[in-house]
């Protein structure tokens, strides 16, 4: 092997796992996806992966004449469609359909390729998710139709502000703030709103619950610099989207006098048989959201609708922190059968499945509880409640890795 074909196979290696890192594939599956390839490529490699940097050593025959890559990088995010053409791409150089260097050019042109869906269709569906959220936490349709609105005019901020540097760090709080403020301006009308669901939906796509989850399955792993570092962020992340709030619903509540945010309006004007329409759309949503192709949205919808059903179920005989236990259990088998047979990535189907068991949302309302001692719910979950489902979702994780593996690193 020449020096620069060893170069050239050192960069792609690299900027792969940059790319897998910008979808937001974890520290340890990226890992074991850039060792696999340089065992295609015929080099050694070892990876270490943060969610802020990223450590990159090759050698040829002798360890101690090493290559070394180090890069900064910010946390990725969730763009588990382009996810999918990566692992696409190593898949087809692994069965000869491609060389390395039309797998080099193919990589530029997947990076270059435009998202699956405009951002128009994006922002219909944060809309969507916002919307059938809100039915599925307060059953009410002046609440669902108001987070709904908002969350839409949400999405188009972000927009904005993803393109200007200045705000990157400011993203949660303006988002947060900026809903408050629009949520008390409607409330003032007299419109029967709850003004903390209606908050807590409109920005339901920005908690951070399946970071914290990510998280501790990866302390859980023992990639303890990973987790460490993720669960800081997404915790950072929390307390930015809860800071946005208090000033948003602060501001409305002083300018417009006839918003109350503590006044909760016991309406529930919905059926209860459209939780599970309410299920299906919001499952939808999240995988468009999630940039998923449309040729997989079945089986992510299918995903959460296991996920859902056994958690549900196991609630019902058992207790909450056992049933999230099995529904976890059930996305994982699903998703590591749906890897091994379909040679796809697991982490697609995987992350639509556990979406739903996540507790985000309760934690959003523990932490209101905790600085504003206020209740946005009559039984307001305790810290130790949250913590258990969160194990709970790991050890279903853990258990459907052990029980059926995977063959895909991703």
């Amino acid at each position: 092997m020449s020096d620069d074909e060893f170069t050239a196979k050192t960069k792609f290696i690299s900027k792969l796992g940059l790319s897998l890192h910008a979808c937001g594939a974890t520290s340890h599956r990226i890992e074991k996806h850039l060792n696999k390839l340089t065992r295609m490529l015929g080099i050694n490699g070892d990876f270490l992966i943060a969610p802020t940097s990223i450590t990159c050593v090759y050698w040829r025959d002798d360890p101690s004449n090493q290559t070394n890559i180090i890069k900064r990088v910010h946390p990725g995010g969730g763009d588990l469609g382009r996810l999918e053409q990566l692992d696409s791409l190593i898949e087809q150089f692994q069965s000869n359909k491609l060389n390395f260097h039309e797998m080099s050019e193919s990589l530029d042109k997947v990076l270059n390729r435009p998202k699956c869906y405009s951002p128009h269709i994006l922002g219909v569906s944060w809309m969507v998710g916002s919307f059938f959220f809100s039915t599925l936490l307060s059953r009410s349709s002046y609440d669902a139709c108001v987070a709904s609105i908002v969350s839409i005019i949400i999405f188009y901020l972000i927009e904005f502000c993803a393109k200007r540097e200045r705000f990157d760090n400011l993203t949660e709080i303006i988002a947060t703030g900026v809903s408050g403020i629009l949520i008390s301006i409607i409330a003032s009308f007299g419109v029967p709103i709850n003004i903390p669901f209606c908050l807590l939906s409109s920005i339901i796509v920005l908690v951070p619950g399946l970071s914290i989850t990510v998280a501790l399955s990866e302390i859980a792993s023992r990639e303890l610099l990973s987790g460490t570092c993720r669960f800081v962020d997404a915790v950072m992340s929390l307390f930015k989207l809860y800071l946005g709030a208090l000033i948003g619903v602060g501001l409305g509540s002083l300018l417009f006098t006839n918003s109350d945010a503590n006044t909760l309006h016991n309406i529930q004007n919905l059926p209860t048989w459209i939780i599970w329409p309410a299920v299906i759309m919001l499952a939808t949503a999240i995988s468009i959201a999630l940039n998923i192709h449309p040729k997989f949205l079945c089986w992510c919808l299918l995903s959460s609708i296991i996920a859902f059903l056994v958690s549900h179920y196991g609630t019902l005989h058992f207790n909450q922190t056992t049933g999230v236990l099995l529904g976890a259990f059930a996305a994982g088998i699903f998703s590591n059968l749906f890897a091994n047979i379909l040679n796809s990535p697991a982490s697609m189907v995987l992350t639509t499945g556990i979406i739903f068991l996540v507790p985000g949302s309760k934690t959003y309302i523990i932490l209101n509880a905790w600085i504003t001692g206020e209740q946005m719910v009559t039984d307001t979950p305790n810290a130790t409640q949250a913590f258990l489902i969160f194990i709970s979702l790991v050890g279903g994780l853990l258990l459907s890795n052990a029980i059926v593996p995977t063959r895909k690193s991703l």
